[in-house]
């Protein structure tokens, strides 16, 4: 299974449906990043990558979930 399999499993489950996903990939097509939005994908990054940028994408995306959620 690929990211985007995975993703369109997790998108299939009300459970998961909103459970943000960062994808990580080597693929630097707009396509596949196109791709990954349609499919739910919160954020897109290409190897090599940034680890200040991706950090501090998965750090908004944590501030953006309710603590109720967090919390569980």
């Amino acid at each position: 299974m690929n990211g985007f399999d995975f993703l369109k499993q997790c998108r299939q489950y009300t459970a998961l449906e909103t459970v943000p996903v960062v994808m990580l990939s080597n693929c630097t097509s707009d396509v596949h990043q196109n791709l990954a939005r349609r499919l739910g994908a919160a954020d897109y990054f290409t190897k090599p990558y940034i680890d200040k940028q991706l950090l501090s994408a998965l750090q908004n995306l944590l501030e953006d979930i309710p603590a109720n959620i967090l919390q569980r």
